[in-house]
């Protein structure tokens, strides 16, 4: 009965005939005169007799004991024959018990479905054996597989799940499962909350001049027209404002300037638009390359005087009106400002 050998990675029994004897000393397999031939008479599958009398049991053998009958006779006498029936002993070691793999469910911080973004990593609070888990394709590491992910959402190889743009509010539930890379079957899966919001961007205009008031025709003043973003979110599209131009005053600009002389000198941002002009408006138009950010400005500058031989007395109002909905902005009631220049 043969010492057991591992039938998950296979492998060789010592011989069967080291305890056989002829005349009283033990056999020698060879063909020599005083030896013996060793033949195999029923050999279980899975299971080889070598021809020195040990048996090969091949990778992935079922546990179990297995009977091998084999015969011996002597080199000088063939007709001096014995056969027995011996044991190999199959075992399939118990494997050890796999680390613990704990998928632990998160509710992420919301993310702005108008405009999309990131969350964390779903992963961050997962563990495989007590640590942290790392996902990779190294031992120790685990995989990461995205059972569930509802429209809209993308699940990243880093754990993180990517929200696209325009994806209505609301808590959409994702599921995914984690798995040991060393050990394929020890896997944990867990379903995490994704929170969606929906904020909207809200711009809305000002302008800022010294003072509207002109007391001679020939005379010229800097205004600033500010297109300010109040709701945290950023344009998205292009920002379309329209500035009057009436017919008592002359309103210019220069597209590439950036200062102008409001309260003493500011920044202006004249090259972030295109800016073209009709009988009656000025309109300024974002250039898609640039983006108003969130509870920040835009300042565009520009010069007015009044016509030459305009009586005075003369006024007209400076309105600037930003266009319904353009850049991501639906809140329109704060979409126009006016102030009245006048001629004394």
């Amino acid at each position: 009965t043969t010492a057991a050998v591992n039938g998950t990675t296979g492998g060789t029994t010592t011989s069967l005939t080291s305890n056989d004897t002829l005349g009283g000393s033990a056999v020698v397999i060879v063909t020599a005169p005083g030896n013996v031939t060793l033949t195999g008479l029923s050999v279980p599958a899975g299971l080889s007799l070598n021809a020195n009398g040990t048996v090969t049991i091949a990778a992935n053998t079922p546990a179990g004991n297995y009977s091998l009958t084999y015969k011996i006779c002597e080199v000088s006498n063939t007709a001096n024959c014995d056969s027995v029936t011996s044991t190999i002993v199959i075992s399939v070691p118990v494997p050890p018990t796999p680390p613990i793999i704990d998928a632990v469910t998160d509710t992420t911080a919301a993310v702005n479905g108008t405009t999309g973004g990131t969350t964390t990593s779903l992963t961050s609070n997962d563990t495989l054996g007590g640590s942290a888990v790392v996902i990779g394709t190294a031992p120790g590491n685990v995989t990461l597989t995205g059972l569930s992910v509802p429209a809209g959402l993308s699940l990243n190889a880093n754990g993180t799940v990517t929200i696209a743009a325009n994806t209505p509010a609301g808590n959409y539930i994702l599921e995914y499962k984690i798995c040991e890379v060393s050990n394929t079957t020890n896997c944990d899966s867990v379903k995490s909350t994704i929170e969606v919001f929906s904020v909207f961007s809200d711009f809305t205009p000002t302008i800022d001049i010294d003072t509207p008031v002109f007391l001679s025709t020939e005379s010229s003043k800097d205004f600033v027209v500010y297109i300010s973003e109040i709701n945290g979110v950023s344009s998205d599209g292009q920002v379309i404002v329209k500035l009057t131009k009436g017919n008592s005053f002359i309103i210019s600009y220069d597209n590439d300037t950036t200062t102008s002389y409001v309260n003493g000198v500011i920044i202006v941002n004249n090259s972030d638009w295109i800016i073209t002009e009709s009988l009656t408006f000025i309109t300024m138009k974002l250039k898609p390359s640039s983006i108003i950010r969130g509870n920040t400005f835009s300042a565009i500058g520009f010069k007015i005087k009044p016509q030459l031989d305009i009586p005075e007395k003369t006024s007209l109002p400076i309105t600037v009106t930003i266009l319904n909905n353009s850049g991501l902005d639906i809140y329109n009631n704060n979409n126009t400002f006016s102030i009245v220049a006048e001629v004394r």
